[in-house]
C-alpha cells in the first residue's frame, strides 16, 4: 500500500511538472499575441496621424480573430490555474489518501478481530454446554451437585453404566479442536462460597478482552444457565462476591 502511495506521490508530481509547463507554452502564446495587438495599435495610430492607407480588410479580421483568441486563452489561463495543483497541494492530497486508507485498514482489522472473538466466543460455549450436559446427568442421577472436576468424574463413573457413551463423551471435552483447540480446561468449578448466594457454579478460567476493551467471561449456573457476562473494567471478583 504505501509502495503504491509513494508512486501515486511521484506521479502526482510530474503531473504538476506537465501543467506548468502548459501553463508557461499557454503564457508565451499570450505574449505573442499581444505582440501582434501591440503592432496592429501602432499602425491604426499612423494610419490616423498621417493619413496612410487603412489596414486592408484581411488583415483587420486576422487581428479580430486573433484578439478573440487571446481573450480565450486568457480565460483558459484561470482554468489551468485552479486545475493545477502545485506538489505541496498533491503532496496533502496523497496524505488525506494515507490517512483514509490507514483509517479504512483499521476498520478492518477491528471487524476481523471482532469476528475471531465471536467465533471464540462460540466455540467456548460449545464446550461449556458439554460440560454443562453431563454436569446435569450426574446430578439427576446421584442428586448431589459436583464441585470439581474430581467429583464430577468419581459420579459419573459410577452412574456411567445407565447411559452408554457418556465416558467417551467426556473424554472428548479433554480434546482440543481446531480452530481454537479448546478443552475443558478452559473452564474450572468453583466452591460455593465463591459467590454471595453460591449460585455459580463453574466459570471460563480466564476472563477475555474484546476488541472494543471490555471483558468477558463465561459462567455456568446451579440452574444449569450459561451466561457470557461483559464488564468495562474485567472486575469479576466484585461482581462474583454480590452475587
Amino acid at each position: 500500500m504505501k509502495m503504491f502511495l509513494g508512486v501515486l506521490l511521484i506521479a502526482g508530481v510530474a503531473v504538476g511538472f506537465v501543467q506548468q509547463r502548459r501553463i508557461g507554452e499557454v503564457r508565451a502564446k499570450i505574449d505573442s499575441q499581444n505582440e501582434l495587438l501591440a503592432e496592429a495599435d501602432r499602425l491604426r495610430a499612423e494610419n490616423k496621424e498621417i493619413g496612410r492607407a487603412r489596414i486592408e480588410a484581411e488583415q483587420v479580421a486576422a487581428m479580430r480573430a486573433d484578439r478573440g483568441e487571446l481573450m480565450r486563452l486568457r480565460a483558459g489561463m484561470a482554468e489551468l490555474r485552479v486545475a493545477a495543483q502545485s506538489p505541496e497541494q498533491i503532496e496533502a492530497a496523497i496524505e488525506k489518501l494515507n490517512a483514509d486508507a490507514e483509517r479504512d485498514l483499521k476498520s478492518a482489522a477491528d471487524m476481523k478481530a471482532t469476528v475471531e472473538a465471536e467465533y471464540f466466543s462460540k466455540a467456548l460455549r460449545d464446550v461449556l454446554g458439554g460440560i454443562n450436559g453431563v454436569t446435569q446427568f450426574v446430578h439427576r442421577k446421584t442428586g448431589t451437585m459436583p464441585r470439581s472436576f474430581q467429583e464430577l468424574e468419581r459420579s459419573l463413573a459410577a452412574a456411567a453404566s445407565e447411559r452408554p457413551g457418556i465416558q467417551e463423551a467426556w473424554k472428548r471435552q479433554a480434546r482440543g479442536y481446531p480452530p481454537f483447540h479448546i478443552t475443558r480446561d478452559h473452564f474450572e468449578f468453583v466452591p460455593e462460597s465463591a459467590s454471595k448466594s453460591g449460585v455459580i457454579l463453574a466459570r471460563e478460567r480466564q476472563p477475555r478482552q474484546w476488541p472494543d476493551g471490555t471483558w468477558t467471561r463465561f459462567y455456568l449456573t446451579t440452574d444449569f444457565q450459561m451466561n457470557e457476562l461483559r464488564l468495562p473494567d474485567g472486575n469479576f471478583t466484585a461482581w462474583e462476591r454480590e452475587h
